[in-house]
């Protein structure tokens, strides 16, 4: 049973992981994706790094999570914001990674697929094409919207390697996970975004510097923390669906501190997506509901 001080720790978590799609927009109106990635992970790893045990696994892993989770997830977000993906709705796409994982877990791990959770999926992609459909006739570039998937599904693939990690430290594989995309995003960032180091580090105001130490210190270390140790507390069917609210709190936020606005048929879009995504998470307590109905 949740206790009112669980429930505020859940509403900290959420409302910093929603929030943080501002954080990135401001951050890379002052830093291209690659550097911004870099450094990013860079002032996650910096503190943390020398105060925790490396994780108890092959460093296959390790550099999986690295690879799919740091990497490539973040760096093709923030590619999508820079490309013109609006924060509120970068916010809902990238809960595709629970449908992506639920498909993945099938398909690897061969975990049985329900027809509430397959209904579920169908649901939240009609409402992924359906948004798709309306962003291409309003003139916002696809490009963003197929990068904002490509991360979720990353992000998904990473889930695969933290699942095969068992019992290993999540966060202490989080934290050695952010080795790996410091240096490459790095030397991406001088060849590709022709970033000279030290100018760059210059330009940025303390508007950039807060947009980083959000990202890092906060969504990172202080919110992953936190989440964790629910999760340590409670089974994950309780916890997990309330990261629903992380698009909620993205879209309020983007509204308020960057004017962003949604049409009434792109609310009914994220409604169908929120919706699956709900009966994919939700779907054994669905089921006994039905049970108990008939």
């Amino acid at each position: 049973m949740l206790s009112l001080r669980d429930f505020a720790l859940i509403l900290i978590v959420v409302f910093i992981w929603g929030t943080n799609f501002v954080a990135i927009r401001w951050g890379i109106d002052e830093m291209p994706p690659m550097f911004f990635t870099s450094l990013r992970f860079f002032m996650v790893v910096l503190p943390v790094i020398f105060f925790i045990k490396p994780p108890k696994i092959e460093w296959w892993k390790t550099l999986g999570v690295g690879l799919f989770v740091c990497t490539v997830q973040f760096g093709i977000l923030f590619l999508a914001i820079e490309l013109g993906l609006r924060a509120g709705l970068a916010s809902l796409l990238m809960q595709a990674q629970v449908l992506f994982t639920i498909i993945l877990s099938f398909l690897i791990f061969k975990e049985r697929l329900s027809y509430i959770q397959f209904v579920g999926i169908l649901l939240a992609f009609i409402g992924f094409g359906f948004f798709y459909k309306l962003r291409a006739e309003g003139g916002l570039p696809i490009l963003p919207l197929l990068l904002a998937l490509l991360a979720a599904f990353s992000w998904s693939c990473g889930n695969m390697i933290y699942k095969i990690a068992g019992d290993a430290n999540r966060f202490h594989l989080t934290i050695y996970a952010s080795l790996v995309p410091i240096l490459p995003m790095l030397f991406l960032s001088f060849y590709i975004e022709d970033v000279q180091l030290v100018s760059m580090l210059k330009s940025i105001t303390m508007k950039g510097w807060l947009s980083l130490a959000y990202n890092s210190y906060l969504s990172t270390i202080v919110a992953y923390t936190l989440w964790a140790s629910l999760l340590g507390r409670f089974p994950a069917g309780v916890i997990t669906p309330f990261a629903l609210l992380i698009p909620i709190f993205g879209m309020l936020a983007a509204w308020a501190l960057l004017g962003e606005t949604i049409t009434g048929s792109e609310a009914i879009a994220s409604l169908l997506i929120g919706v699956g995504i709900l009966i994919s998470v939700m779907h054994s307590t669905i089921n006994r509901q039905l049970q108990k109905l008939t």
